[in-house]
């Protein structure tokens, strides 16, 4: 650990050394980058690691670092669940309205939306004692929609002594990233080379011959299925082939996966966009009546920009009962390729 964050502050330096370079270092299991025009004379500190568990039980490990500059401080802080917790407006709102460390007396002025690292989060303003401002934004990471609101595993907070325009700055610059872990296993479907990890080794896979069928436009195509079982948890990767190119659009797409679930006899039906294999694409969640929750994905292998918004071939479908850690590393690390 040491060795990891004595890298992470010489990384800073050096960068920071360079006019107009942005900040490139490793944030625990994270990935960071800003930029550091906004900040003058700034110098990074790396905290260490902070393990400790929510009232709930579940498990968090907290990385930190603190800027600081000519015009104030910086605090970057990152959660990181060992199980999905509770990702909703509301407790991302709360989030921020929490007084930073060091904050004793102040008055919160006001709570609003913002756009954070592409993501939607909140920012509170405080106002110390001395009339300063002092700003916290908060954000999640990886969040999805399922069936009773949002769940997620790595949340942002970040505190700003700077002023207003510096941390806005600040925070229209700063992207962290976890990196998906190295696809464990590789199999053949057809003319396709599939990569994925679904994070365990004892599960059976099963490739069905290619089948010939034609959509509800009586366009044909080429279908070719994997399945993975573990006991009575399964995914199945489905690669649609279209002989020719059909129009791909985000919101048809959501429609349609809200609609196969619904099909499928679920209830409590959340739908939401999802990055898949580079990808645009959905991710869908539904319910039984036994309580079990299913996860259906879509996204367009390959697609190619049109007038309309684009025009793709191939498309590839994700049903997984797995629960939500082993569907979630499933979507991280698929990779669907054509070598034929």
């Amino acid at each position: 650990m040491r060795k990891t964050i004595t890298f992470a502050l010489l990384a800073v330096l050096l960068a920071s050394a360079v006019s107009g370079a942005p900040v490139i270092m490793e944030l625990g299991p994270y990935h960071l980058s800003f930029d550091p025009d906004s900040m003058t004379n700034h110098t990074v500190q790396a905290q260490e690691p902070i393990p400790s568990k929510t009232y709930a039980g579940i498990d968090y490990v907290d990385y930190s670092i603190i800027i600081d500059h000519d015009d104030g401080w910086i605090v970057i802080n990152v959660t990181d669940y060992h199980s999905p917790a509770p990702a909703d407006n509301k407790v991302t709102r709360e989030m921020t309205r929490k007084a930073p460390l060091g904050l004793a007396h102040y008055l919160i002025v006001d709570t609003r939306e913002e756009l954070i690292d592409r993501h939607s989060g909140f920012v509170t303003t405080f106002e110390d004692l001395s009339g300063k401002d002092v700003f916290q934004a908060a954000y999640w990471l990886d969040r999805y929609l399922v069936p009773g609101g949002y769940l997620g595993q790595s949340s942002c907070r970040i505190a700003s002594s700077s002023p207003w325009e510096a941390t806005k700055r600040f925070l229209t610059s700063i992207h962290l990233e976890r990196p998906a872990p190295e696809p464990a296993a590789t199999l053949t479907a057809g003319p396709y080379n599939l990569s994925f990890d679904l994070g365990e080794t004892g599960y059976t896979v099963v490739i069905e011959d290619a089948k010939r069928g034609k959509a509800y436009d009586r366009r044909g195509y080429t279908a070719y299925r994997v399945g993975l079982k573990s006991g009575n948890k399964a995914a199945v990767i489905r690669i649609t082939d279209y002989d020719d190119a059909r129009a791909v659009n985000i919101e048809s797409d959501k429609l349609l996966v809200e609609n196969s679930l619904r099909i499928g006899g679920y209830g409590d039906i959340e739908v939401s966009e999802r990055m898949i294999d580079g990808q645009r694409g959905v991710l869908g969640t539904g319910e039984d009546k036994d309580h079990q929750i299913i996860y259906q994905a879509s996204y367009w292998i390959g697609q190619t920009p049109s007038l309309e918004g684009g025009l793709g071939n191939t498309r590839c479908d994700i049903e997984s009962t797995y629960n939500w850690i082993m569907t979630d590393r499933l979507l991280n690390t698929l990779h669907v390729e054509r070598i034929g």
